[in-house]
């Protein structure tokens, strides 16, 4: 009864290993998602030298890709989160946290994906605009616009701050990491003490 009570708990812990080192990959792609997002900008006035003036297909593109790639992590991220979340561990309350505060974002996957709804508004570059928050939610066109940057504000599928969201992996990660030892501290290069350095006759062979 004891031994298979132990083979129990350990085939658990090993499970929630598992889980804390694919929760902490896609806690990472959910925060490179982020921070290409935040890169982007549409420019409306943009000269052909500009490299940064891109057609607004293009940027709706760009956005909606790098949305769907942070989605993507999201979604795998809650599924092994919920796993720690079972485990009787210290960080059963923050998993189960970032699962429901990650909760709308499923919701939505289904219309996001679906191929039916994204012809009436999905692929329309003004709605998604409108929909993220870009632009006003009533504006008709972009003729007053000259620059839309993304921003932390930018909602996600509609429904959640991309900033909220990043700051709320962020936190999970770093408490993962001081818990787990998820990364190796690597010393900083100040603080290492050069080697002395030798004397000719201490290093000269003697015959």
């Amino acid at each position: 009864m004891g031994s298979t009570l132990g083979l129990q708990m350990a085939s658990t812990l090993s499970r929630s290993k598992q889980a804390v080192l694919l929760i902490a990959d896609h806690l990472d792609r959910i925060l490179a998602a982020g921070e290409d997002l935040t890169a982007l900008k549409f420019q409306q006035h943009g000269t052909a030298g500009d490299i940064e003036s891109i057609s607004l297909g293009a940027f709706v593109h760009d956005c909606r890709e790098l949305e769907l790639a942070a989605m993507a992590a999201v979604i795998r991220a809650r599924e092994h989160a919920k796993t720690l979340a079972r485990a009787k561990t210290s960080f059963a309350p923050l998993a189960q946290l970032f699962v429901g505060g990650t909760a709308p974002l499923c919701d939505v996957v289904t219309t996001i994906t679906d191929h039916e709804d994204c012809a009436f508004d999905g692929e329309d570059p003004l709605e998604f605009l409108r929909s993220r928050g870009l632009i006003d939610s009533e504006a008709g066109c972009l003729m007053t616009v000259d620059i839309i940057p993304v921003t932390e504000e930018f909602l996600l599928a509609g429904c959640i701050h991309l900033g909220t969201l990043m700051d709320m992996s962020a936190t999970f990660l770093n408490a993962l990491d001081v818990h787990f030892s998820l990364f190796p501290q690597v010393a900083d290069v100040a603080t290492i003490q050069p080697a002395p350095i030798m004397s000719p006759e201490a290093v000269r062979p003697r015959l």
